[in-house]
């Protein structure tokens, strides 16, 4: 077999990686991936990453400096031309590589690191006809990309291409089971506060959230994702992101979100949104208002992950294309205090320490993504049955169109925060009855598929109202329907006397065809 020597020391993060010191000496078994080679050291074999290893039985002592030297690192300019010519080489490279093994100074890191152009954030429409509103508030900017379709969950859960077009970057089936990939960042976060946020006079409160996208400072680089908020009657200035009464415990419920993404910038941050969606009053046409935004940042000036603790985020009015625009203060009785307290709007959140199993089932993802962590197990399911269909052994398998039900109806559920609760409350309640033979994949499939199929005539009643993020009325309508639903059964309670109009049926609410949905992005 070939000889590989490694070119710079190595930390394994899953169990199928070897970690390894420069110089070290592997059989080379199998180098199918242009990105993770599979190797024998003698005594135990794993996955490398392919950047850094050799061909070759030595390597010179400084080859390795020489080779991701600041004089080798190309302009935007040089790349641009060479871009043609160097296409295929460039798929060759690995883009998503914790490369601290390689230099630790962060301006070193652009050495074989690709950006990822993203999409180009969008600037919200102007209000029209609220002379009177403070000049602080915008309509929402996410809002106005969520609407155009940037940032779709959907798009996010689509494998990547390589540059040639004839494999996937991203997915891979090692064994009927899918290869996991880990990402320079992972982390897990809960959003748990929103304090001394003013409100907009003259207008119609609907509901209130939070969005959230990777942005880094010019595009959106990932899925565009958002967590409804309560506020009591009593105190309109504190939003809360969670229903349980405490907040200092980590919860898998619907304010804890994890992020993973798959490059080391340190212009990459959250970009956070407040909005309310409120009514205009004259043409009585609903619409997202941003009252605050807030950045943070995931890597440290010297591209050192972030710690795990709480954070008080400051939050700013206008778009995040402007600086300098303070928010307006609540108005707050005074109270008798030795300690003024603070009255700027601002947002806190709370960075959790992931365990090895959490960490284990999100490297099953896609690389960039952002989604709720208690979706972590149904989402996994989701990419499996995705690999399957893409990459199996099945007759149907493969990239054209097929009958796959679980892979286009998901989504839809997923982008709407009160059903993808019920869901993953279902499949949890499910999942936990099945026997261990149950929980092989092909079994375990149609166990998916079933719930799915349990959940899709809802999204087709007319007498569902429009998901409204935060708007505590209409999830209410919306959780009357679904309760009668799971007390009198999906059968019985389609078949109800007093009738249910449903949509129109076509064939694309159960077809999944990747190269269609591909091209649309």
């Amino acid at each position: 077999m070939p000889i590989v020597v490694a070119l710079f020391d190595y930390d394994g993060i899953t169990e199928k990686e070897l970690s390894f010191k420069k110089g070290a000496k592997f059989e080379l078994v199998n180098s199918d991936n242009a990105d993770w080679w599979f190797v024998d050291d003698g005594q135990s074999e794993g996955y490398a990453p392919a950047s850094y290893l050799k061909l070759g039985d030595d390597v010179s002592e400084d080859s390795s400096l020489e080779e991701y030297s600041e004089e080798s690192f190309v302009s935007e300019e040089e790349e641009e031309e060479a871009e043609e010519v160097e296409e295929e080489q460039e798929d060759e490279i690995d883009l998503d590589l914790d490369i601290k093994g390689v230099l630790n100074n962060l301006k070193r890191r652009k050495s074989r690191m690709k950006p990822v152009e993203g999409v180009k954030l969008l600037s919200p429409d102007p209000i029209e006809g609220l002379s009177d509103l403070h000049p602080a508030y915008r309509k929402s900017t996410l809002a106005k990309n969520d609407d155009c379709g940037i940032g779709k969950l959907e798009n996010s859960l689509l494998p990547e291409l390589s540059a040639s077009g004839l494999a996937f970057r991203d997915l891979f089936l090692d064994k009927n089971k899918i290869r996991k990939r880990s990402t320079p960042c992972t982390i897990a976060f809960s959003v748990l506060e929103a304090r001394s946020m003013a409100l907009p006079q003259g207008l119609t409160i609907l509901g209130r959230h939070v969005r959230m996208a990777l942005f880094d400072k010019t595009n959106i680089r990932s899925n565009i994702h958002h967590i409804p908020a309560i506020a009591t009657p009593e105190n309109q200035s504190v939003w809360r992101f969670s229903t349980k009464a405490s907040l200092l415990f980590p919860k898998d419920d619907e304010n804890t979100v994890f992020l993973r993404a798959k490059d080391v910038d340190i212009k990459l941050s959250l970009l956070f949104e407040m909005c309310l969606t409120v009514e205009h009053p004259e043409k009585q046409e609903p619409f997202e208002l941003s009252c605050g935004w807030a950045m943070f940042p995931l890597f440290t000036l010297d591209g050192s992950p972030i710690e795990n603790k709480t954070y008080e985020l400051k939050l700013h009015g206008g778009t995040p294309f402007e600086k300098g625009i303070a928010l307006p203060e609540p108005f707050e009785p005074k109270r008798l205090s030795f300690m003024s307290s603070q009255k700027f709007p601002r947002l806190n959140i709370r960075l959790w320490k992931l365990s090895s199993q959490a960490l284990g089932k999100l490297n099953e993802l896609p690389e960039t993504l952002i989604a709720n962590l208690s979706c972590s197990n149904v989402l996994s399911v989701y990419r499996q049955i995705q690999a399957h269909s893409l990459l199996g052994h099945a007759k149907d398998a493969g990239v054209g169109p097929k009958y796959e039900p679980v892979l286009s109806i998901m989504p839809r559920i997923l982008e709407e925060s009160d059903l993808m609760h019920l869901f993953v409350g279902l499949w949890d309640k499910k999942y936990k009855k099945l026997k261990k033979s149950e929980k092989q994949f092909q079994r375990l499939r149609r166990h998916f598929t079933l719930t799915v199929q349990t959940m899709w005539p809802l999204l087709e009643i007319y007498e569902l109202p429009q998901y409204v993020p935060g708007n505590q009325d209409r999830l209410l309508q919306r959780s009357k329907l679904w309760s009668s639903m799971q007390e009198l059964g999906t059968l019985v309670f389609l078949g109800k006397p007093q009738g249910l109009q449903f949509k129109p049926f076509h064939t694309d609410e159960v077809e999944y065809d990747y190269l269609k949905r591909q091209a649309a992005l």
